[in-house]
């Protein structure tokens, strides 16, 4: 019989690695590979926890935003907190929107300067990671504030722009597993050198993340300056 190698795929997280069969345990008497049970075991178990991570978080995440985010809502709609928690929520509203919106919009632009090769790859998610809790602990102070000024939901820009902060909550939550593979890239690797799947998902979720802020921010400030003009 001629000595040859098999090749067995063997799943590493989201990678595959090939690897020569000789390697991985004896030759059984049919010609085939026998894997040894601890590597199994361990291929497993780092399967089952990066479908957790990439799936079942997010999964829940998302859940619990979508239900704050209608309590959120609902209390501004069916609650009157008068004239001066109207106020009140309203300066709040906007340094949320600083906090919250001016982190992404540095983020975003390290990661716009690594897709132009000006910036390290791991810069971008290093930086997502510090800022964290500005970026939802502002997007919580929104959402609490929010309640607060009573939005007009019969008036369609303000539902456009409730619809915008949901989906911005969302992609953020999604873009997560992502940032994970980015930052477990070697640090000199290229925009171009990464997986045509990474680099789509990673321009989506910015366009996303740009147009969702940029449309809620837009379009709070335009609902304030049309209450002021009217007296309400």
């Amino acid at each position: 019989m001629n000595n040859v190698q098999s090749v067995v795929p063997v799943v590493v997280g989201a990678s595959v690695a090939e690897t020569p069969a000789s390697d991985m345990g004896e030759a059984s008497p049919h010609g085939r590979s026998s894997v040894p049970a601890a590597q199994m075991s361990v291929a497993v178990a780092t399967g089952r926890e990066g479908l957790r991570d990439d799936l079942i978080r997010p999964l829940l995440l998302s859940g619990v935003c979508a239900v704050g985010w209608a309590a959120a809502i609902l209390a501004g709609h069916y609650c009157d907190f008068g004239p001066m928690l109207h106020r009140i929520g309203l300066a709040v509203h906007i340094l949320a929107l600083v906090f919250s919106f001016g982190t992404i919009l540095v983020i975003d632009w390290i990661g716009f300067l690594w897709l132009l090769g000006k910036r390290a790859i791991h810069e971008p998610g290093r930086l997502e990671a510090a800022a964290k809790p500005l970026i939802w602990g502002g997007l919580a102070l929104l959402l609490a504030s929010g309640a607060l000024i009573h939005p007009d939901l019969s008036s369609t820009p303000t539902r456009v722009k409730l619809a915008c902060v949901l989906v911005l909550m969302l992609n953020g939550l999604w873009i997560a597993p992502v940032m994970r593979r980015v930052l477990a890239l070697p640090p000199d690797t290229r925009f171009g050198a990464v997986g045509r799947w990474l680099r789509m998902r990673l321009m989506i979720a910015l366009a996303i993340s740009q147009t969702c802020w940029w449309s809620a921010a837009l379009i709070g400030m335009l609902n304030s300056t049309l209450r002021r003009w009217s007296g309400s």
